[in-house]
């Protein structure tokens, strides 16, 4: 028959007890219980030392944690999540490494410190099915994007950026008033004035880079840089994860903004942009193009 699970210790007392009884047999015995004779002899051994007491449960946790991590470090680890809350494992590393904290964890380590004090923004995720790309060497490939207008209180806002897939680094981000293809051309001027000329850039499917609506790809921005040399991809459409570190950059530097999403004007937003830009390219371990 089953244990109760209601009385589980009476269950267990019962079964050593009924052992006791000479010339008992202890296979049958165990056969009636629905134990096998290895359990049965376990917490007739328990019993015998500890009486009732020995029949609990036992905890499963080892009794000694040798390379469990300090207190002092996973504190610390929580301190810097709490300070950059959106920042994950590798970003958290850099910054303790680079305060000179002796013994920090590994990214996966950091993980899981994060987990089990409830400082990370979600459940555990299951393997990824896509697969992750980087170009070879910094220049080979950009990314850009328009963020997405607003209204401010002196008219509208279009944050535009342009990262670099290798370093990751952040060549560009800024307001306009507008996302017309002559104020994105004075941009990428710019840019390419500061940086160099990228060997090919990656862009979603919107304007003013791209169109989706005539049945014809090209606009008149993407034939400008397909004639200085500049090699032009799409992602896919509905496919934002190809420009995922564009994404991922965009979203650390609008957490970090001292307006907290309330800009008045789009001159205060770009101050605050440029200070979150600042903070989220120097602080967080992404290297500068060599």
């Amino acid at each position: 028959m089953p244990w109760d699970v209601k009385d589980v210790v009476g269950r267990r007392l019962e079964l050593v007890e009924a052992m006791g009884v000479p010339g008992v047999n202890v296979r049958r015995l165990c056969e009636r219980f629905g134990v096998s004779a290895k359990t049965a002899y376990k917490w007739k051994h328990r019993y015998e030392a500890d009486g009732v007491d020995g029949l609990v449960d036992q905890s499963r946790a080892p009794r000694s944690s040798p390379n469990r991590t300090d207190p002092g470090i996973e504190a610390l680890v929580c301190d810097v999540r709490d300070e950059f809350p959106v920042w994950g494992a590798r970003k958290l590393k850099r910054v303790l490494a680079r305060r000179g904290v002796k013994g920090v964890p590994a990214v996966s380590t950091i993980t899981e410190i994060l987990r089990r004090n409830d400082r990370l923004n979600g459940p555990a995720t299951g393997t990824v099915t896509w697969t992750r790309f980087e170009a070879d060497h910094p220049n080979d490939l950009w990314q850009m994007d328009l963020k997405g207008w607003f209204q401010t209180g002196s008219g509208r806002c279009e944050p535009f950026d342009v990262l670099d897939d290798h370093s990751r680094f952040n060549l560009h981000l800024d307001a306009y008033g507008d996302q017309q293809e002559t104020t994105i051309k004075r941009c990428l001027s710019s840019v390419f004035d500061e940086y160099g000329m990228p060997v090919k850039i990656v862009c979603d499917n919107g304007s003013p880079w791209g169109n989706t609506q005539a049945g014809f790809r090209w606009t008149g921005l993407g034939v400008w840089l397909v004639d200085l040399g500049v090699g032009l991809s799409y992602a896919r459409i509905r496919h934002p994860q190809t420009i995922g570190k564009d994404c991922d950059y965009c979203g650390d530097a609008a957490s970090g903004r001292s307006d907290s999403g309330q800009s008045v004007t789009v001159v205060s937003f770009v101050r605050s942009v440029d200070q979150s830009r600042c903070c989220v390219t120097t602080r967080s371990g992404r290297t500068v193009l060599t």
